[in-house]
């Protein structure tokens, strides 16, 4: 049955805890941390912020890597840290990542090892995921409801303060989302009967939009806007499925086969740039992050291990002219 795997993603990880260029060249990594986060000291390399950057959360520490070339240049860890998640990027290339354990949601600047803001999620709920509305700057943060509350899309404006709460009634676990170039948010999530479920929040609305997908997914994974079309994500698949959104339905145009993913979590999240996606995946009983083309996909062009342990999240922040 797929009913109790749908929420493997947060189950797995609470069992373990009971555009510009230029990718510069590696700092050296302190002694004796082997890659591994010293308790309390985070590091980057002096060139890490000149540097378009790759950053993965995983479980307490955000590893950064130089893009594309995927060279660990630091790692961000925070005493408030608990089990990272989903990942986003606004304009200026600042980090957004939601810290699932906690219900908080913590900003970063690009290269920076301190933390600029931290916001928090709607009580009793772990947030998942989140997008930055390129119309207006807000930040949407999606959650799973915690033992006793409500899984929500809370929106903070300007990616500050207290934000507003947004809920569909089909929907009550809510995974990954994206905003496309006009402000329109989509989101995928499970019913309260364990049922993949898939939705927009139009611009300026307060209701969601039921969207039937015309191709079935099971887990849901990352969601995200390509420029042309919004590319949705299946844990339980080696592939992302590009659809073209109009009114309620979601007809799909491309699949994106992300050969050599193997395990049941076998695209725990993705980020796509420009011709590259980039996935949070699972190669049989390794966990690492892969490059594939974009949307051609087949055999990743290149895995980073380095410093890789059980990634949820992942998102490319391009170095500030």
């Amino acid at each position: 049955m797929r009913t109790s795997a749908s929420y493997v993603l947060i189950a797995a990880v609470a069992a373990l805890l009971a555009g510009c260029g230029g990718s510069g060249a590696p700092g050296a990594i302190p002694q004796g941390s082997d890659a591994q986060l010293v308790r309390g000291q985070s590091w980057a390399a002096p060139e890490a912020a000149k540097s378009d950057l790759l950053y993965v959360s995983d479980i307490r520490q955000l590893s950064v890597y130089s893009y594309p070339s995927g060279e660990l240049v630091g790692l961000i860890g925070n005493s408030q840290f608990s089990r990272l998640a989903g990942e986003c990027v606004d304009a200026s290339g600042d980090i957004f990542v939601a810290s699932l354990g906690n219900g908080k949601i913590f900003e970063y600047a690009h290269g920076s090892k301190k933390a600029l803001n931290t916001l928090d999620a709607p009580a009793k709920s772990s947030p998942v995921g989140c997008a930055i509305d390129p119309t207006t700057g807000n930040l949407a943060v999606t959650s799973l409801p915690r033992k006793d509350g409500t899984g929500s899309v809370a929106i903070y404006a300007h990616a500050q303060g207290s934000p507003q709460i947004y809920t569909d009634s089909r929907i009550r676990g809510y995974f990954f989302c994206s905003y496309d170039g006009d402000g329109n948010l989509f989101i995928d999530g499970r019913s309260s009967l364990d049922v993949f479920r898939f939705a927009e929040l139009p611009a300026g609305s307060s209701s969601f939009v039921d969207i039937k997908l015309s191709h079935k997914l099971t887990i849901p994974g990352s969601v995200q806007f390509d420029g042309k079309y919004v590319t949705v994500g299946d844990q339980a698949a080696a592939k992302a499925y590009e659809f073209s959104i109009k009114g309620s339905v979601g007809t799909l145009v491309n699949t994106t086969p992300l050969d050599g993913l193997k395990g049941l979590l076998r695209d725990r999240a993705f980020w796509i740039q420009g011709d590259k996606i980039v996935v949070a995946g699972t190669n049989g009983p390794t966990l690492g992050v892969d490059f594939f083309a974009y949307p051609g996909g087949g055999h990743a062009t290149k895995i980073v291990t380095k410093d890789v342990r059980y990634p949820l999240g992942l998102a490319v922040s391009l170095a500030p002219h």
